[in-house]
C-alpha cells in the first residue's frame, strides 16, 4: 500500500511537472527595427505553436487584450545592470464574464505578435536592461454557452516563459518620445513671456525646458521617419507602432 502511494505522488509530481512547462508554446522577445522604438523601450512579444494541438491562451493574461493600449497586469520581468527589478507603474485590470472569444486560438504552426511599448507600464530610464516574459496557460476555454474564470485545476500554474532579451534605452530619445507624444514636439517662443508681468522669468525657464523637451522629441521624430512610395514620388512618413496583433 505504501509503494502504491508513493508511486501514485510520483505520477502526480511527474504531470504537474509537464503541465508548469509546455513546450509546445515558444515565447519569443525581439527588437524591432527603428533605432526610435528599439532604443525607447519598444519589444516585439511573439507566440508560436510549436505543436501538434491547438494551444489557446487567455488574452486577459497578454498584451494582446489591448486595453487601452497599455498592459493589463505586470506581465515583463524588467532587471537593470545591476540585477534589480523595474518597478512596474501601469494598471491592474480585473476582468469577468470569460468566453471562448477571450482566448487566442493558435492552431499547430500558427504564430501571433505584438508590439509592447515597456516605457508606458514600467519606469525605464537610460541604461541597460533585461526583459523576460512569462505567458500564463492556466486557463482554457469555458464550454459553450457557460462563463468561467477560473483556472483549470489540473492546469495551475502552466506556463510558457520567454528568452532573455537584452536592450538599451537612450534616455534622450525616451525624454522626447515622451514630449513628441504629450505635446506633438511643438515649439514655443520665449519672446512671448514679455507678457507675463512679474512671472516672466518663472514663464521664461519653463519655455526654455519645453523647448529643451521639443528639441528631444524633434529628434525622436527625426529617428522614427521611413521613407514610402506616394504616386510614385519618394516622401517621409512618420509613425509609432502601438499595440496590436497580427496572425498568420
Amino acid at each position: 500500500m505504501k509503494r502504491y502511494v508513493q508511486f501514485a505522488i510520483a505520477m502526480l509530481i511527474g504531470m504537474i511537472d509537464v503541465v508548469h512547462a509546455d513546450d509546445s508554446l515558444r515565447v519569443t522577445l525581439s527588437e524591432p527595427t527603428k533605432v526610435a522604438d528599439k532604443q525607447t523601450g519598444v519589444v516585439i512579444l511573439t507566440l508560436t505553436n510549436d505543436g501538434s494541438a491547438p494551444v489557446e491562451v487567455l488574452k486577459w493574461k497578454s498584451p494582446f487584450v489591448a486595453a487601452g493600449r497599455a498592459l493589463p497586469n505586470d506581465l515583463f520581468v524588467i532587471k537593470d545592470a545591476n540585477g534589480a527589478q523595474v518597478p512596474y507603474t501601469g494598471s491592474f485590470a480585473k476582468f469577468v464574464g470569460m468566453t471562448a472569444d477571450s482566448f487566442i486560438h493558435l492552431g499547430p504552426g500558427q504564430s501571433v505578435s505584438a508590439s509592447v511599448d515597456l516605457s508606458k507600464d514600467y519606469a525605464l530610464k537610460a541604461g541597460a536592461y533585461t526583459v523576460t516574459y512569462n505567458q500564463d496557460l492556466s486557463a482554457v476555454p469555458p464550454k459553450a454557452g457557460k462563463t468561467d474564470a477560473a483556472p483549470t485545476p489540473w492546469l495551475a500554474g502552466a506556463h510558457s516563459v520567454s528568452n532573455v532579451l537584452q536592450i538599451e534605452i537612450s534616455g534622450s530619445l525616451l525624454q522626447g518620445k515622451k514630449a513628441y507624444e504629450t505635446n506633438g514636439g511643438a515649439f514655443v517662443n520665449p519672446a512671448d513671456a514679455s507678457s507675463c508681468g512679474d512671472n516672466e522669468s518663472v514663464v521664461t525657464t519653463a519655455l526654455a525646458e519645453a523647448n529643451t523637451l521639443a528639441n528631444a522629441g524633434l529628434t525622436y521624430e527625426q529617428n522614427n521617419w521611413s521613407n514610402t512610395m506616394v504616386n510614385g514620388q519618394m516622401v517621409l512618413v512618420t509613425g509609432y507602432p502601438l499595440l496590436g496583433m497580427n496572425t498568420g
